[in-house]
């Protein structure tokens, strides 16, 4: 690749723009430039690792929120923090990113202020499902998506009780579907991939 080459004028924009960052880091303490060159030392991750030189500050931040604390999970917690930060809508703090991040090593999901879900892929997450279906399949936009009207009629014929209905779909449809989840992923490691959706209650 051959190296641009610049004009008197726009060298002067450059030198200008160099300054500045010069500037900025020159006023960084030490203590601070220490704190955000432990965590780097500690990612192995090389993506996660590129992700966090993007914004210093941002680090920095999250360097001192972790300091001293988490040291066996916290790449994993880095990465959820800012593949939930990244990747979707949800406004939460590191902190709360910890308490999520403890409760999905116990868990196969996490809903989050009634409306976001976060899950390991390929969990078991039918009893969820049955939850939201209890709060949904009385609406009738739903119950026009989930069953087609030979079923509808049928089971109004045969007396089958919402849970019963309930029960039958669970088992018969692809959960994903059920939830009209749309999943991106927020984080992985060697073991689990999390993924995030929005689900309608």
């Amino acid at each position: 690749m051959v190296a641009k080459q610049f004009s008197d004028i726009i060298q002067r924009f450059l030198m200008k723009e160099i300054n500045k960052i010069i500037a900025k880091y020159s006023k960084v303490s030490n203590e601070n430039i220490e704190v955000v060159e432990e965590l780097i030392k500690l990612i192995e991750d090389y993506e996660l690792k590129d992700e966090l030189y993007k914004d210093f500050d941002n680090t920095l931040k999250i360097a001192k929120e972790l300091e001293e604390e988490y040291v066996e999970d916290r790449a994993d917690i880095i990465s959820m923090y800012l593949g939930i930060k990244n990747n979707t809508e949800l406004k939460i703090s590191l902190k709360e990113v910890v308490k999520y991040y403890y409760d999905l090593k116990d868990n196969d999901y996490i809903f989050i202020d009634g409306s976001h879900l976060i899950y390991k892929k390929g969990s078991n997450l039918k009893s969820f499902t049955r939850v939201v279906l209890e709060n949904i399949i009385d609406d009738e936009w739903h119950i026009d998506r989930l069953l087609d009207k030979d079923t509808i009629i049928s089971y109004w014929i045969e007396g089958v009780t919402k849970d019963e209905a309930i029960d039958e779909i669970v088992a018969d449809g692809e959960i994903e579907d059920i939830l009209s989840l749309d999943p991106v992923t927020v984080f992985e490691n060697e073991i689990d991939e999390y993924l995030y959706s929005e689900v309608e209650v």
